[in-house]
């Protein structure tokens, strides 16, 4: 998944089992993010905000990845359990 977006918010609700790859850089935005995803790189910077995470559920060698790039707009990730 590959989000892009300007003066706009995003909110996507994963399986609780699923298991991926995130990159996410805001600008003068903000993230949400489920307690159990494994952040391997964080940074702040002023306004500037970059994550670097994964979350290993049902299939640990999944290759999902999802990349955000946002500017004045936030992230927010979820799960569902079932």
């Amino acid at each position: 998944i590959t989000l892009q977006g300007k003066y706009t918010g995003f909110r996507i609700t994963l399986d609780d089992d699923a298991s991926y790859r995130l990159q996410a850089n805001t600008s003068y935005g903000g993230l949400s993010l489920p307690q159990d995803l494994e952040i391997i790189q964080s940074t702040e910077e002023q306004a500037k905000k970059s994550v670097v995470g994964r979350k290993t559920g049902g299939a640990p060698d999944a290759n999902s990845v999802i990349h955000a790039d946002l500017e004045y707009g936030s992230l927010n990730l979820s799960a569902r359990q079932f």
